[in-house]
């Protein structure tokens, strides 16, 4: 493959080897063109509902 194409198989190993090592990490997408079109994301971590219904008492 290398032989093939030398700089397609570096740019798919630097993404494999990338996608490996931040397989837990969060990841942001950021584009910027000369365009009028406006994108907002929710970045805001969510409760699960589960912690939304807790029963919480006090204990001495």
């Amino acid at each position: 493959a290398f032989d093939a194409a030398p700089s397609v198989y570096r740019q798919r190993a630097y993404f494999r080897m990338f996608a490996d090592a931040t397989a837990n990490a969060r990841k942001y997408i950021l584009l910027a063109t000369n365009t009028r079109d406006v994108v907002v994301f929710d970045l805001e971590d969510k409760i699960r509902e589960d912690l939304l219904n807790l029963n919480v008492t006090n204990s001495p």
